[in-house]
């Protein structure tokens, strides 16, 4: 429903390679929905934007809209979050639309590193209250973690370690920190010579 990204974190290709942050109306998101459910006949739908809740009234607005229709009595969704962004009204919101299931940036369990991957944008209590938050609203959570920041140390490890212990999640994953070019951290890798304009990414596949 929406391309791109208003935040600026320094391991994100997205807002680099959209450029500027652009959506579609509520009008023509409810249109869209109501295809997925009416002619396609789907009970599930998984809202890829980057940021779901970039817009707090346009969140509004698309939520009233799939009430009004109907839709959430027979569809659930899942989208991705922003914990900084995620309060009382967000997360009402996404309850009467019936989203089951929320993903979250939490990154690391270091506040330093939190700090300079995400440019100062979010906090690891803001981490922690979103979460907390969301398990009130009988929302399940996902969080996305990442090791390899530059300057990481094992103690930072160890904080994320101690982070997804104990902070109640439903589900997660961990993956390494890509360089993408674009990105305030291909620039710093570039600058170490790790990286080049016709390297192999074969390297980066992480699949384990």
């Amino acid at each position: 429903t929406s391309r791109g990204c208003p935040y600026q974190c320094i391991y994100c290709s997205s807002s680099s390679f959209w450029g500027s942050y652009r959506f579609h109306s509520p009008e023509y998101v409810i249109e869209e929905i109501k295809e997925l459910v009416y002619k396609y006949k789907v009970k599930e739908i998984q809202i890829e934007d980057d940021l779901f809740i970039a817009n707090r009234k346009r969140v509004e607005r698309i939520s009233k809209l799939i009430q009004d229709e109907g839709i959430s009595e027979n569809v659930t969704f899942q989208c991705l979050c922003r914990a900084n962004l995620l309060n009382e009204d967000i997360m009402k919101c996404l309850k009467s639309m019936n989203v089951q299931n929320i993903c979250i940036g939490t990154e690391t369990g270091s506040e330093r590193i939190l700090r300079t991957i995400k440019m100062g944008s979010v906090t690891i209590q803001q981490n922690i209250d979103a979460l907390k938050l969301a398990k009130r609203y009988s929302i399940r959570t996902h969080g996305f973690f990442m090791i390899g920041a530059p300057d990481e140390s094992k103690e930072d490890m160890l904080e994320t370690y101690k982070f997804i212990k104990e902070n109640s999640m439903d589900s997660g994953q961990i993956s390494v920190m890509v360089p993408y070019p674009g990105t305030e951290i291909w620039n710093y890798a570039k600058g170490k010579n790790l990286v080049s304009e016709d390297m192999n990414w074969d390297i980066f596949d992480m699949d384990f």
